[in-house]
């Protein structure tokens, strides 16, 4: 559900829309499991927290894709991985610590600390730049090219008109092929006519 939703507002509304909405989710994820007193709320408050990470999902991976420089985009979109990762492992060493208390304190704490980093992130939502590539996809070509510079324009030797030209043609190769089928996967029609070398005689 969170996957369908925010691919809909990502794809009508931008990218930073998605951000703040998913970061609002997460924390009243972490209100409603807090305040639990019964099953179905624990329950109500898992589903927000599941739904936050299929957007999140969806997002992330794609947007820092979008907006880091080629050369560090690889190393940039592994990190959200790694985030991943480290996040598990702080949080293992939380509920460790607090699964040694006595009372509710012991499942609320590593609850209500979930509302940390989505709280940052929504307070610093304003300085996100929108994703050019979505930009140039509404047609909005000016904002695209503000937006190019805005996050790649500490370089002196950047040209945002050559990426934005780079941009439209990687988006109108990739709207020619908007009818291609999943089947075409498997039928090999990307490979190129072997040639064989010519023969060579003495």
């Amino acid at each position: 559900m969170g996957i369908s939703l925010g691919s809909l507002i990502g794809r009508h509304f931008g990218r930073r829309p998605v951000v703040c909405i998913y970061c609002v989710v997460a924390i009243c994820s972490s209100v409603v499991s807090y305040t639990a007193k019964t099953y179905g709320q624990l329950l109500a408050g898992r589903m927000l927290l599941y739904m936050y990470i299929g957007m999140e999902g969806w997002l992330v991976p794609m947007f820092q894709a979008e907006i880091v420089p080629a050369h560090i985009r690889g190393s940039v979109v592994v990190s959200y991985v790694f985030n991943h990762i480290l996040g598990s492992f702080v949080m293992s060493c939380v509920t460790f610590k607090t699964s040694q208390w006595k009372g509710d304190a012991s499942w609320q704490l590593p609850v209500v600390l979930g509302v940390i980093m989505p709280s940052i992130v929504l307070l610093l939502a304003w300085k996100i730049p929108e994703s050019p590539r979505w930009l140039v996809r509404q047609d909005r070509d000016q904002d695209a090219l503000k937006q190019l510079r805005y996050i790649y324009g500490s370089s002196p030797d950047y040209a945002p008109e050559e990426e934005l030209e780079l941009l439209k043609a990687s988006l109108a190769e990739e709207r020619e092929r908007e009818g291609a089928s999943w089947a075409e996967l498997f039928r090999g029609l990307n490979k190129v006519p072997h040639q064989r070398t010519p023969e060579t005689h003495p």
